[in-house]
């Protein structure tokens, strides 16, 4: 066990070093709000085109837990997938193309 005072970075922290959790506190790096959401649509039988969209909210850096950092949050962002797999002749085989 140490004795003495503990260098901790985090300004929250206590003479301790611990750090207070409140209801409602979030874990940095972990949006509030994710959404997903996949389409696909069937252009011919072999041939299939489909997409993916996803949504995160802002989040706070990790390091960053008592979110005091001068730069803010990270904002949010979308991630849009693209792809067209189509199936060759032989039924086995297929192929696909991801447009990132």
């Amino acid at each position: 066990m140490r004795s003495g005072p503990i260098d901790c970075s985090n300004s929250s922290a206590d003479d301790d070093g611990n750090i207070t959790v409140h209801l409602g506190d979030h874990i940095p790096g972990i949006p509030a709000n994710t959404v997903k959401l996949r389409l696909d649509y069937n252009v011919f039988p072999q041939w299939n085109v489909g997409m993916n969209m996803t949504y995160r909210s802002n989040i706070f850096s990790r390091g960053d837990e008592n979110h005091q950092d001068v730069n803010g949050s990270v904002a949010g962002y979308f991630l849009i997938y693209l792809d067209i797999p189509m199936a060759m002749l032989i039924k086995s085989t297929t192929s696909a193309c991801q447009v990132l």
